[in-house]
């Protein structure tokens, strides 16, 4: 997924990470900055279902119906998915997209370890959307 400078460049290669994340942070802020209700240019961006999924998480704790671990575990992953692809519209968001994220991590070799950051990453999130589009959240 790309991201883009403040002058419109395209951000590239990993020694251009804190470029990168800050392009991401620019995302995010302007999220915050619009309210929940805002969806840039009509779309919802992978960064925004996380953002809002981990503010559910963060609720559910504060309600004890979530495990802080659980929270832990979601803001990191879910984290590090928006530096990978946190600006990508989540319709073109595909099944590539998250193989190549969990591959890219050396240390996640294991089949438990990929099916942990699935059912982080995927099951929860996809919910999520399904109940909010609802108007059950």
């Amino acid at each position: 997924m790309a991201l883009f400078n403040e002058q419109g460049e395209r951000i590239k290669g990993l020694a251009k990470n804190f470029e990168a994340e800050q392009a991401l942070a620019r995302i995010k802020v302007g999220l915050a900055d619009n309210g929940p209700g805002f969806t840039p240019e009509g779309e919802w961006i992978v960064a925004r279902v996380c953002s809002d999924y981990i503010q559910y998480c963060e609720r559910g704790v504060l309600k004890g119906t979530t495990t802080s671990g659980h929270l832990l575990r979601t803001m990191s992953w879910l984290n590090d998915l928006c530096a990978y692809c946190g600006a990508l519209p989540l319709s073109q968001l595909k099944k590539g997209h998250i193989t190549t994220w969990i591959e890219s991590h050396p240390t996640w070799l294991s089949t438990e370890t990929h099916r942990s950051v699935l059912s982080i990453v995927l099951e929860p999130v996809i919910d999520f959307v399904c109940r909010f589009l609802r108007g059950v959240w």
